[in-house]
């Protein structure tokens, strides 16, 4: 059960992800996935982007470690 948890944690911090990745933007905001080296970037108080990949890192590393204990107990 433990791990039906943590797994359903890092499918929702996949699917998060993805839809902050892909979701469309307005028109004054540039997209997520333009990285032009020559322009000055707006950075944001709150990177969400960032946030949501560090909540996959960790969700998958919650997941290894549920699955690990369950495996030596």
């Amino acid at each position: 059960m433990g791990l039906n948890i943590a797994g359903l944690a890092a499918i929702a911090s996949f699917s998060a992800f993805l839809i902050k990745v892909y979701s469309k933007t307005d028109k004054n905001e540039n997209p997520n996935y333009i990285l032009d080296p020559n322009a000055l970037p707006q950075r944001p108080r709150v990177w969400w982007t960032a946030i949501l990949e560090w909540g996959i890192f960790f969700s998958i590393q919650a997941w290894f470690i549920t699955a690990a204990i369950l495996i030596l107990t």
